[in-house]
Order: C-alpha cells, then sequence, then structure tokens
C-alpha cells in the first residue's frame, strides 16, 4: 500500500530536521580552519555563508528526490528568517512544510 501524502510529509520533516540538526552541530563544534571554511561568504553568494549555500542543495535534492518542490530562493528566505531565533530548525522545517507542493 502506498503512502498518503501527510505520511510522506512528516517523514519528510523528520528527515529535513536531522539534516538541519546535523549541519548546526557541524558548525557548532567546528573550530580553526574547519570553522572558516564553513562560515567565509560563498563565492557565488555573497550574502551567504558556505555550509548555509551546501545545506539548501542538500534540503533542495532531498525535498526534489521525495516528489515535492520548493525554490532554492524560498528555502534561503526561510533558513535566514530563523537564524537567530530559539528551536530555529522546527520552525525551519515547518515552514518548509508548509511552503512545499
Amino acid at each position: 500500500m502506498s503512502q498518503s501524502k501527510n505520511e510522506i510529509k512528516n517523514e519528510l520533516k523528520n528527515e529535513l530536521l536531522e539534516l538541519l540538526h546535523r549541519t548546526t552541530n557541524k558548525v557548532i563544534n567546528a573550530t580553526g580552519d574547519e570553522l572558516f571554511d564553513l562560515v567565509e561568504s560563498h563565492p557565488k553568494f555573497p550574502h551567504c555563508e558556505k555550509y548555509v549555500v551546501d545545506l539548501i542543495s542538500r534540503l533542495n535534492d532531498f525535498i526534489q528526490s521525495k516528489g515535492f518542490f520548493i525554490s532554492k530562493g524560498a528555502l534561503v528566505a526561510i533558513y535566514l528568517k530563523h537564524k537567530e531565533e530559539t528551536n530555529a530548525n522546527e520552525k525551519r522545517v515547518n515552514d518548509i512544510i508548509l511552503s512545499i507542493r
């Protein structure tokens, strides 16, 4: 029996949250050159750190692999919208799930 769209979205939500948490922990635990490489501005997108550009690409690829669509611009806006907030990753995932089609 195939999964319903809501079941797929719930599964997607959990997997996106895990990806965001792994990335957050990677940045928090990085030091020295590794930290610099993660947080320096991306050459093509100077308004974003390298790790954000990489994360957005991975999020987008994963969302598309599940049969949904959201623009990379929307993902960047959602990511930056919650940058300084408590429980930012949870808020980001909720906004992403509401925005995908």
